[in-house]
């Protein structure tokens, strides 16, 4: 037993291709304002928010959107 913490959604078809070995789970994030939280809840399925951008600018890093 394992698993994989990963922002290539594209692994999220590795369900289908294991068929019985691989299942999609997620957590979470909740936003207020300028604060991100979890509620640390197992959920199924692939996630369907992102948050590596908001992470990014919450450590500090300048982040550019390009269109």
């Amino acid at each position: 037993m394992g698993g994989v913490s990963t922002h290539d959604l594209a692994l999220g078809d590795l369900e289908t291709e294991l068929a019985g070995s691989a299942i999609n789970v997620h957590f979470e994030e909740q936003v207020e304002g300028d604060k991100m939280t979890f509620d640390h809840k197992l959920r199924s399925g692939v996630v369907q928010s992102s948050n590596a951008l908001r992470i990014m600018k919450m450590v500090g890093i300048d982040v550019v959107k390009i269109d």
